[in-house]
């Protein structure tokens, strides 16, 4: 496991992003921009400005967006790879409404909740 990698990805969401430019509920769109990341598993997406010479944004069609690390172009295949953990894992610190979350809404998670889930894993494995 990388808990290298995810103590930084945690620390990076605390120190630079912003709660409103933070949103677990859509897919990066057209225009959006670095401050306002848009990718369904937005603290993923938020890695490639954390880890820039390692993960990517990928645009793959006219309305998908995937992050891309080495050959892994899904997202959840990216990150277990790059955070060396197990997918269920991968779902349960990225995925909204997959894995462990099981939320109604996936906009009602905040950018504190996931910065938490991140350090309380890295806790659990340390």
């Amino acid at each position: 496991m990388r808990l290298d990698r995810l103590t930084e990805l945690a620390n990076f969401l605390e120190k630079k992003v912003e709660p409103d430019w933070f949103n677990m509920g859509v897919w990066a769109e057209d225009g959006f921009t670095e401050q306002k990341c848009g990718t369904a598993a937005c603290a993923f997406g938020w890695a490639t400005q954390c880890f820039p010479d390692d993960l990517e944004l990928v645009k793959i069609s006219s309305s998908h967006w995937v992050v891309r690390f080495e050959h892994y172009y899904r997202d959840i295949q990216a990150a277990e790879r790059f955070f060396e953990i197990h997918r269920e894992h991968a779902y349960w610190l990225f995925c909204p409404d997959c894995g462990s979350y099981k939320v109604e809404e996936p906009e009602d998670i905040k950018l504190d909740d996931v910065i938490e889930r991140i350090r309380k894993f890295v806790a659990d494995f340390s």
